[in-house]
């Protein structure tokens, strides 16, 4: 590849996340993330069930003690889901990710049709 090419391509990314960086939509993010690190009662039940989810990918353990972190990591996440805080930043990020799927499956679709 040419570096003049290279070039171009690191410059057209570069403007393409700016863009996303000044969008509302990724501003809206980062409030709701900032917020979300500042409220205790959040952070301990996403590091709650983080520690758990880890129990279990670790392994060792018996089936009964798995479907018991199981059953304790659905507690947490309802306990989580009643914050309106947590429900909205997990939108966004949905939202999100959607966009991020978006500009993906874009660029793949262009190159695989000047490929093909």
């Amino acid at each position: 590849m040419e570096p003049l090419l290279k070039e171009q391509i690191k410059n057209e990314v570069q403007a393409l996340v700016q863009t996303i960086k000044q969008d509302k939509l990724y501003q809206t993010y980062l409030q709701l993330s900032e917020k979300m690190r500042q409220n205790d009662t959040i952070m301990e039940l996403i590091d709650a069930i983080k520690k758990m989810q880890r129990q279990i990918v670790r392994g060792n353990l018996s089936k009964e003690e798995i479907d018991a972190l199981e059953e304790a990591i659905k507690e947490k996440e309802k306990a989580l889901e009643s914050y309106p805080l947590y429900l909205d930043f997990i939108e966004v990020q949905k939202e999100l990710d959607g966009l991020f799927q978006l500009i993906r499956n874009t660029i793949t679709t262009y190159f695989d049709e000047k490929t093909s």
